[in-house]
């Protein structure tokens, strides 16, 4: 490996100087339900604030009872240099790293795919060793890591949620109108609960509501801003398969950078059979403001 990569590689534990820098390690989604014989798609993000990073090393730990690794891609990442890429056996090491102007915020890292082999508990968590370089003065300034845990259940019933469009450029300033859609295929769904997470410092909240859902046209729930909307939708008179719009949100774009909307802990979609969450996957959105 190059003496980059074994700089990535290293964990010194903070930006050093005295520098205030400091960058985390997310992962999107960060939990969810599964069905056993699925894959599950992990994207890992990294995000320095207005700092310019040139290079991440991402380690996982996961659950080898519930989890199998398949494979690990950079691709789509600012981080187009691909110095590591390993997988298997409860790890993932993948070190990544840009030679053209470094960027800042949130950034795609990579993609990481596994198949769900059995039932029960699945973490997805961050190992030591994962650092994130700052290209001025190159020194570690990860200081905060977030993993995931996801729930791998048996095959049965299931309905999965997207947001539309999931990704475009807008000017600050412009609206961004995105819309919610469940698809529970041929199983008949009563009511939806979709929270969402956003950046603050990229978006503004605006207004959400499900006008123009005819499968949802009972609101239970209607709140946003701090970084988190929350809509509940139901139907008490009959239920609906097939891809339904549950509702549109309103943002305002408000600085240049990358921002992620993504579906958070608590997002269900109720099955009329049984009443049960029947979600197993989620489509968040990235989108980049100029």
């Amino acid at each position: 490996m190059s003496g980059f990569g074994r700089k990535l590689q290293r964990a010194s534990g903070g930006a050093g100087g005295g520098s205030v820098d400091s960058a985390r390690l997310y992962l999107s989604p960060d939990w969810g339900q599964r069905q056993v014989g699925s894959t599950l798609v992990v994207n890992i993000y990294e995000d320095s604030g207005a700092t310019q990073v040139n290079g991440v090393q991402a380690n996982l730990t996961y659950s080898t009872t519930q989890l199998q690794y398949v494979s690990s891609t950079n691709s789509g990442s600012t981080f187009s240099a691909s110095l590591q890429n390993t997988g298997g056996g409860g790890t993932v090491q993948i070190a990544v790293g840009t030679l053209s102007t470094p960027p800042t915020g949130p950034q795609l890292v990579a993609s990481v795919t596994f198949n769900v082999i059995a039932t029960g508990a699945a973490t997805i968590d961050f190992d030591t060793g994962s650092a994130v370089t700052r290209a001025n003065n190159p020194a570690d300034i990860l200081s905060q890591t977030t993993g995931g845990n996801y729930t791998a259940i048996a095959a049965g019933p299931s309905a999965t949620m997207s947001l539309t469009p999931s990704s475009g450029t807008y000017s600050a300033g412009v609206s961004i109108v995105v819309s919610i859609y469940e698809d529970s295929g041929a199983n008949q769904v009563n009511g939806v609960q979709a929270n969402l997470s956003y950046p603050t410092s990229k978006l503004q909240y605006v207004s959400s509501t499900n006008s123009g859902s005819t499968a949802f046209p009972t609101v239970l729930q209607n709140t946003g801003g701090g970084g988190s909307v929350q809509i509940g939708v139901g139907n008490l008179s009959t239920s609906s398969t097939g891809s339904q719009l549950v509702a549109t949100v309103t943002f305002t774009a408000l600085a240049a950078g990358s921002a992620t909307v993504d579906f958070a802990s608590g997002s269900a979609v109720a099955l009329t059979s049984g009443g049960t969450d029947g979600l197993v996957g989620t489509t968040n959105a990235t989108y980049s403001i100029t």
